[in-house]
């Protein structure tokens, strides 16, 4: 890997704080999960040849680049976290002083967490650094952050202290100075100096540019009247709908704009809509308690009969052993609870491996997460010996073998080979199979949250070029990648439905064991159990493999919002005799001198409640809006008048748009469309399968909607634990089902009760595009459209 002469710049990212233990090799091996990697330089130092803790990485586009500072930065390497940017800006920010003291921090916050937390106001000068014990590399509760600016610092002061940060709130104040006895950093001459500083080199310290004309000069503000004209809010919500709002006066503009921002973005949980709508229809047991472990393990068996080899244990009672999972374990009989508290702290999370279904030949199904083996190739005794356990809990004992289990019983590791090797590198990776017997290991190449999100976001860009019609061809489809990854989430299905119906076990586990594990054991599931292919049993099967077992819906939808989703960028003038240009001014040469107005984008969960109750609300948020803003001394006139905006401001791209994606910004990192692409293949199984299921594809259309309406508790926060806490404030999603089936709403008219109750396989092969789902369902429009209708026919 030798280091070219020319390098792509804009291909290349830096990379920092690099362990002497870093090589080449390692740095590839680690950077091909963003992308394809052209080079990789790690300078030596030339007489002792040890890395000098800096390296540069080329990857054969500037957008895998982009994507590998995106996912890489802060990320530990030998238990320290790396620095990674583009190469191409790796200009340090001036330190004007504005420097944080974080105390009371948890042991378990670290370097990543805070950038992530706290870049959020604005760009750090450097990596936050966590005070450790020099002996043992633990926090002593303290840390200290830097922003480039007094303006994102001020914020971060108001916006983070005294919130919770790991369950610990957390105090945030300016940093006493070094050479000052008692004098905190943010002082007035400190913002004097810093104000000065930005007037001499104003690129050090602003992260975001002003807008500029067409000449690169500021905007007179007697245009301004052209761009309240040109203006508008374009929002593209969660279930595939797109709208385009627009005002004629640009106040009004950014009033509607502040509003829905405001009512999107909320700082607690128990402020989304769930906790204040309550569903009419009393749903008796289909409520919270529609799944019961006990009641569910029982129906299998657990206990007796084909489940004698298995028990119940409370270990996790008040979830003392592992947060995210439930307090209700199902474990081998023959593994005491003490082996299980050492075989947990070998798994990633505490979580692991448990029962999550038991067939009627004795062949079971658990999950956990992956072992935390390390480059040191660490192992854990209990953790075999429970594995070992599951594997012989269908031969009684003393028998001989059934099976020859070094090819019948399968550990599947959901993830590519790579993936699993690199994870090493961070303490984890996959199971050494030389001391886990009885099996053989899969890999089944499914990518992460990452690059399933990417895929949607290409579908989304597919969707929305097709204009009105809203119909992607199949080439279009294809492109995307999308029904790629659900061809390979069904390949791994239909492998473990083969293998527990011929017997076998299977221990299926991914990274953390709650995305990918989730999909897979459940999916399973409704192949191999007709129960779960009822609309009772599904309820069920939703529950058990994804609330209780901890799927982290209010991360990986993003619930709560982030005003980083909302966007202000300068939307390109097209020509007028396009079909698609904006409305024309009333003098056409002032329509040039303009090029364009200021167009304001937004996404999200708030599409449910800030579009249904904007009505209601819209003059007090309105008002409450304005009061906050705060005038400030800018170039522009715009911006002097909405000062909220310049840190959302965008320069725009070559063909007019602004670039807002899905998920892109660095507080959407862990949104990914995993329980979506769960739905979609239980849609792919309805197709191949029309006579096997008791529910249409409405309910899986309905189900989507709701998870991320926030209507109900029941797709709210990230494990059952934190569920637990406001369960009773919220109505549960499946009373609202159960409320629907009093008609025929839900129900499968080719569904035959008396057909041979046969195990479903998955044909990978025969894989649809779903345009129900991507063709924006929306069940309230929809009763509208129906009420409207009725009356018209009175």
């Amino acid at each position: 890997m030798a280091q070219k002469n020319e390098r792509n710049q804009e291909a290349s990212v830096y990379i920092g704080n690099l362990d002497d233990r870093a090589t080449d090799e390692l740095i590839w091996e680690l950077m091909v999960q963003a992308g394809p990697v052209v080079n990789v330089h790690l300078p030596k130092d030339r007489v002792t040849q040890s890395t000098q803790g800096y390296g540069f990485c080329e990857f054969q586009s500037a957008e895998d680049a982009d994507y590998a500072v995106k996912i890489m930065n802060m990320v530990k390497l030998f238990g320290k976290p790396m620095r990674v940017n583009k190469s191409a800006n790796d200009r340090r920010l001036l330190d004007v002083g504005a420097k944080l003291f974080i105390g009371n921090l948890d042991p378990d916050v670290d370097e990543k967490l805070l950038f992530d937390t706290f870049a959020a106001f604005g760009p750090l000068v450097q990596n936050p650094k966590i005070a450790r014990d020099a002996a043992s590399g633990n926090s002593k509760g303290f840390a200290f952050v830097a922003y480039a600016s007094f303006e994102a610092a001020d914020l971060a002061v108001e916006g983070m202290n005294g919130q919770y940060l790991a369950n610990k709130p957390v105090s945030v104040n300016y940093a006493f100075k070094k050479d000052a006895k008692g004098e905190r950093h943010g002082s007035a001459a400190e913002r004097l100096l810093a104000a000065q500083a930005r007037k001499n080199d104003p690129a050090s310290v602003t992260p975001h540019p002003t807008p500029a004309g067409d000449d690169g000069s500021s905007e007179s503000s007697g245009k301004l009247s052209v761009w309240a004209l040109e203006g508008s809010i374009k929002i593209r919500c969660h279930h595939f709908m797109f709208l385009t709002l627009r005002c004629e006066e640009v106040r009004q503009l950014y009033d509607v704009f502040a509003t829905m921002k405001h009512l999107a973005c909320v700082d607690s949980i128990d402020r989304l809509y769930a906790f204040s709508h309550r569903e009419a229809v009393e749903g008796g047991a289909w409520t919270w308690g529609v799944y019961d472990p006990v009641e569910e393990f029982g129906r299998m068996g657990v206990g007796s009969g084909v489940g004698e080899f298995w028990r119940f244990t409370d270990i996790n009672r008040g979830f003392a052993l592992c947060p995210t999972y439930p307090p209700v374990l199902v474990v081998p009989a023959k593994i005491s609870d003490t082996t299980l508290s050492y075989a947990a702290k070998y798994r990633s999370k505490c979580r692991l491996p448990v029962l999550c279904y038991l067939h009627p030949n004795r062949a079971s199904m658990t999950r956990s997460s992956q072992p935390m083996v390390g480059l040191k190739q660490a192992r854990s005794v209990q953790d075999e010996k429970l594995v070992e356990a599951i594997l012989a809990s269908s031969e009684p004992l003393g028998s001989a073998p059934r099976f020859n289990y070094e090819r019948s019983n399968i550990i599947i590791d959901a993830r590519p080979t790579t993936n699993a090797v690199v994870n090493r590198a961070v303490g984890a990776g996959s199971e050494n199979m030389e001391h886990y017997k009885r099996c053989r290991k899969v890999y089944l190449g499914i990518d992460n949250i990452h690059v399933m999100r990417d895929a949607l976001n290409r579908v989304v860009e597919a969707i929305e070029s097709t204009g009105d019609s809203g119909v992607v061809a199949r080439i279009q489809a294809a492109r995307t990648g999308w029904l790629g990854h659900i061809e390979n989430i069904l390949v791994g299905v239909k492998t473990i439905v083969l293998a527990i119906d011929a017997g076998h076990h299977v221990v299926v586990h991914c990274s953390d064991g709650w995305d990918r594990t989730a999909q897979l054991t459940s999916l399973a599931q409704l192949c191999l159990d007709p129960y779960y292919r009822t609309i009772r049993g599904f309820a069920v099967l939703v529950e058990k493999e994804w609330v209780s077992f901890g799927h982290q819906f209010s991360l990986r939808c993003g619930h709560s919002g982030h005003p980083e989703r909302f966007k202000v960028s300068r939307a390109k003038r097209q020509a007028a005799d396009s079909a698609e240009s904006t409305p024309v001014v009333e003098e056409s040469e002032r329509a040039e001198e303009a090029g364009g107005g200021y167009e304001f984008s937004m996404f999200g969960r708030f599409a449910t409640k800030a579009l249904r109750g904007v009505q209601s609300r819209i003059t007090s948020a309105i008002q409450a809006a304005s009061e906050n803003l705060e005038d400030v001394d800018d170039p522009d006139p715009f911006l002097a008048e909405y000062p909220e905006l310049q840190a959302k401001y965008e320069r725009p791209t070559a063909n007019g748009g602004n670039g807002f994606k899905f998920g892109r910004t660095k507080h959407d990192h862990e949104t990914s469309p995993v329980f979506q692409q769960f739905l979609e293949c239980v849609y792919q199984l309805w197709v191949q399968h029309p006579t096997m299921f008791e529910f249409n594809e409405v309910l899986l259309l309905d189900l989507f909607y709701h998870l991320h309406s926030a209507q109900f508790g029941t797709f709210l926060g990230n494990c059952a634990r934190e569920r637990s806490g406001f369960a009773g404030g919220t109505s549960s999603v499946w009373t609202w089902v159960w409320g629907q089936l009093q008609g025929d709403k839900y129900l499968n008219p080719l569904y035959g009760e008396d057909e041979p109750r046969r195990v479903v396989v998955p044909d990978p092969g025969f894989i649809q595009y779903w345009s129900a789902l991507f063709s924006c369902h929306d069940p309230t429009l929809k009763k509208d459209e129906e009420a409207k209708s009725s009356e018209n026919l009175n």
